[in-house]
């Protein structure tokens, strides 16, 4: 089974000139001709986010691990080096808030009326990963450009699909196959 996350939001640069979507940013213009492959989209993702000094995005969430199943709407927000805020919108813990400081320090709170006491968690603690055992801090788009290079080095498959509009703009569009062998 895959995990899948779609992405729609803003960001800003360190210059805070605001662009509508990191989407558009990272994946369109300049648009490479369609016979271009995968590797140098990835390693114009991780040029263009080096520019990125924060951003902040509404995602879907879904993980899959055998019959389990987590679905949720995130508000999540970056800021660099590593500032992460999360807050589920919708789904399981609705409400519950998880920050990542830039001391590295854990912050989270339960959603509804328990959500009055934050508690501060260890980077290894269960509660700050999801059902895959990956780190909430690390869904920002700079950990998953990082991973996508690494894993299309280590054999994912990925495929370069036609270019498409998005908000009026021409974009790059990948997609990566992938099985995770807890599955």
């Amino acid at each position: 089974m895959a995990n899948t996350h779609f992405w729609k939001g803003g960001f800003s640069l360190m210059t805070k000139k605001h662009l509508p979507l990191l989407l558009i940013l990272i994946l369109c213009t300049p648009i490479y001709s369609q016979d271009q492959g995968v590797a140098p989209i990835l390693e114009n993702l991780k040029t263009k986010w080096k520019s990125v000094y924060d951003y902040s995005c509404q995602m879907q969430s879904l993980n899959r691990l055998g019959q389990e199943v987590d679905k949720k709407k995130l508000d999540f927000s970056f800021q660099r080096p590593h500032k992460v805020r999360m807050e589920v919108l919708d789904g399981p813990k609705k409400g519950s808030v998880i920050v990542r400081t830039a001391e590295e320090k854990i912050r989270a709170k339960k959603g509804g009326i328990l959500g009055v006491v934050a508690v501060t968690l260890d980077e290894n603690d269960e509660r700050v990963t999801n059902l895959r055992g990956r780190k909430f801090y690390e869904a920002d788009w700079g950990s998953v450009i990082a991973e996508w290079l690494i894993a299309a080095k280590n054999g994912w498959a990925m495929e370069r699909l036609p270019d498409e509009n998005y908000n009026n703009q021409p974009c790059q569009v990948l997609l990566a196959h992938w099985k995770d062998p807890r599955s």
